[in-house]
């Protein structure tokens, strides 16, 4: 892996770490543009969801309970000795 590679990786986590996802006041579209401004492409962006049920004893409410389990980010980065692409990814757990 070279220099610009470990750059670009650690300024895509950089920008991630400053995201708070537990309160959900995030956007997919807003991470794109963002990181696209940092690495000059748009990338994937893949959100993994964690969905459950919380029930309220006393009144026999549930409610929908959802958070984020992890996110990956594809990128380019560069070309392999073919000419191809290679794509690189980062997963965070959250």
């Amino acid at each position: 892996m070279d220099a610009h590679t470990l750059m670009t990786e650690q300024m895509i986590q950089n920008y991630l770490s400053g995201i708070d996802f537990k309160n959900g006041n995030f956007s997919v579209t807003q991470i794109k543009s963002d990181i696209q401004r940092i690495i000059g492409e748009i990338p994937a962006v893949k959100i993994k969801w964690n969905a459950g049920q919380k029930m309220n004893e006393m009144t026999g409410v549930s409610t929908r309970v959802e958070s984020v389990e992890s996110i990956t980010i594809g990128f380019t980065s560069g070309e392999d000795a073919n000419g191809k692409p290679n794509v690189r990814k980062i997963e965070i757990y959250v």
